[in-house]
């Protein structure tokens, strides 16, 4: 997973506080989120002392004051084991969605490299693929939008990401009004 990928960090809240119950104030938790955010970006805190606290952006004094409290949260090479162990799993669930993603494309592409979408009417109330004078209009349960959404996986990650959203909520995308610039 590259540093492009971290881009999001799940954050459980209530492990968070059960974790840092002892923590006395703000200024404990502010120096503790930027030290973890830091770990999720870059593995682990710098062995340096002085980097630690301008990462905490912390003064001196309240460094010598809070950073004993902090650092018990990490170990001597810097490392965070709740980051660790997100960001593996991160890892890992991005690999796995990455091949599957792959092999639908794959599958579904064997011929050609930019899935070319059949416009067909829409029939009754089923959600298929339609052509109406917007365009084509792809319904999330469609062929078609399956196959634009694997192409969309590996070479627009944009598009792909408005593809989840809208499958989630059920909702049809016109590829030629939203997305003119893909040719298909």
């Amino acid at each position: 997973m590259t540093k492009e990928t971290r881009k999001w960090m799940p954050m459980f809240w209530a492990d968070y506080f059960r974790g840092t119950q002892h923590f006395e104030n703000a200024t404990e938790h502010g120096a503790y989120l930027l030290l973890i955010a830091y770990c999720w970006n870059h593995g682990a805190l710098p062995l340096d002392d002085d980097h630690r606290r301008r990462i905490a952006k912390c003064t001196r004094r309240q460094w010598q004051l809070i950073r004993a409290t902090l650092l018990e949260k990490f170990s001597n090479e810097g490392r965070n084991e709740r980051c660790d162990q997100e960001l593996a799993y991160a890892i890992e669930k991005s690999k796995t969605l990455s091949a599957n993603a792959k092999h639908r494309y794959s599958k579904s592409n064997a011929k050609a490299h930019t899935p070319t979408p059949t416009p067909t009417k829409k029939e009754g109330n089923g959600q298929k693929a339609n052509l109406d004078a917007n365009g084509f209009v792809a319904y999330p349960d469609s062929e078609e939008f399956k196959k634009w959404k694997a192409w969309a996986f590996e070479h627009q990650v944009t598009l792909w990401r408005e593809l989840q959203q809208r499958e989630t909520e059920g909702r049809s995308f016109n590829f030629e009004r939203q997305w003119p610039e893909i040719k298909h």
